[in-house]
């Protein structure tokens, strides 16, 4: 036990809160006639200087306790191992080393974000190749639209009959040029004016689809297919018509497996089958082939 002069002495020496290295010195000179241990003494010295500082009061020995605890308290606070957002945030802030770490971190997080957005900016501004070829592809379009007025203006100034085409138009005896199409079984005839507009359309049906025309002065040779849907042959079997276009009228001349136009020699071919060549289609077939005129 300390005396209680000793005590009263390290109090003293401890009055202000804290203790010079000579008056810790001097205490423990006096404290070693009575046996006292070193570590002991500075607990002592230390805890009262502890509780002078917070305005506290002990006698002796039974105060180390008090400021044991109070010490390891203050440590345990100190080393939390808590996550503590501020505490980090402070200390990358006042670290430069720090800062550069977190900067360089967040970068590796976020690359492929700030890759996006680089790229949408980028896109934003479009390069100068691809202005060139815009201008280009403008410069392009413009002459193409200039050169198709252009076209347009010419074809408007030229008579309209000299668009169609001669193989498919008729005159009728009264001097009526028609236009001559056909869809399926139906025969068009478009009667056209001087300036190649359209004043009405005829129409002619037949029983069997057409399978193509000629026109020859003011009459229109039709072949028409004359097998029926889904019939089987192993030839072709077609018709001829003559049509008069002014009266809207047609006849039936031929019927034959192959009929073909000749028109700059004004002629119609007929190819029909006369007979087997040999015992079978295999061997093929006697040909009787002519001519008329259209």
């Amino acid at each position: 036990m300390y005396s209680k002069e000793f005590d009263k002495k390290i109090e003293e020496a401890v009055a202000e809160g804290q203790i010079s290295k000579s008056g810790r010195a001097t205490l423990h000179s006096e404290a070693s006639p009575q046996k006292i241990d070193d570590e002991e003494l500075d607990i002592v010295i230390d805890g009262k200087a502890y509780l002078a500082r917070n305005g506290k009061e002990y006698e002796g020995l039974e105060g180390i306790s008090t400021y044991a605890q109070s010490t390891e308290s203050e440590v345990e606070t100190s080393d939390d191992d808590g996550f503590n957002l501020m505490k980090l945030l402070k200390l990358i802030f006042h670290s430069r080393i720090a800062l550069v770490i977190a900067i360089i971190a967040l970068i590796i997080l976020l690359w492929p974000v700030i890759l996006l957005i680089l790229v949408y900016f980028v896109s934003l501004f479009p390069s100068g190749s691809d202005s060139a070829k815009q201008e280009t592809a403008a410069n392009d379009t413009t002459a193409i639209v200039t050169q198709n007025a252009e076209s347009a203006e010419s074809i408007e100034q030229a008579p309209k009959e000299n668009n169609i085409a001669d193989d498919n138009i008729v005159t009728t005896p009264d001097g009526q040029r028609c236009r001559i199409e056909f869809i399926d079984r139906t025969l068009y005839a478009t009667v056209l004016g001087d300036d190649g507009s359209e004043l009405r359309e005829k129409e002619m049906k037949f029983d069997n689809k057409i399978t193509e025309f000629c026109c020859a002065g003011s009459a229109v040779y039709v072949i028409v297919n004359m097998l029926e849907d889904g019939e089987q042959s192993s030839l072709p079997f077609v018709g001829l018509y003559k049509v008069d276009v002014y009266n809207e009228r047609w006849e039936f001349m031929e019927t034959s497996n192959y009929i073909s136009f000749n028109k700059s020699a004004k002629k119609i071919h007929l190819k029909t089958a006369n007979g087997l060549a040999g015992d079978s289609e295999a061997d093929g077939y006697l040909w009787d082939e002519r001519d008329i005129n259209m």
